[in-house]
C-alpha cells in the first residue's frame, strides 16, 4: 500500500531500489554535514526532540496534533532534500 501525498502516491520503503536507497543516503548526509551549528538539519532534529511543543502525544491534544504534525515536518524534510537532489524523496 502507498500513501497519497500532494497528487503523488509515495513509494513505500519495502519498494525503494538501491538507486532509491543511495539518493536517499546521500542527501541525508548533506543535510547532516552542511556547514553550521546547529545547522539547518540540526535544528529540525532539536525542534523534533522539544517536547515543549506538544505534538507528541503526551495527552489528547497531542495525540490529535501528531499525524499532522509529523506531515508537515517530513514534507519540509523532504522540500530541502529535493533542493539538493531532485530525486529525493521520503517514502
Amino acid at each position: 500500500m502507498s500513501l497519497v501525498s500532494s497528487g503523488k502516491i509515495r513509494k513505500r520503503t519495502s519498494r525503494m531500489t538501491f538507486f532509491d536507497r543511495v539518493v536517499f543516503m546521500r542527501v541525508i548526509r548533506r543535510l547532516i554535514d552542511a556547514p553550521g551549528d546547529p545547522n539547518w538539519y540540526g535544528r529540525m532534529v532539536q525542534y523534533h526532540g522539544d517536547m515543549s511543543h506538544n505534538m507528541h502525544g503526551m495527552n489528547s491534544v497531542g495525540e490529535q496534533r501528531f499525524l499532522p504534525w509529523h506531515r508537515v515536518y517530513l514534507l519540509n524534510l523532504e522540500k530541502r532534500g529535493k533542493k539538493i537532489d531532485k530525486r529525493f524523496f521520503i517514502p
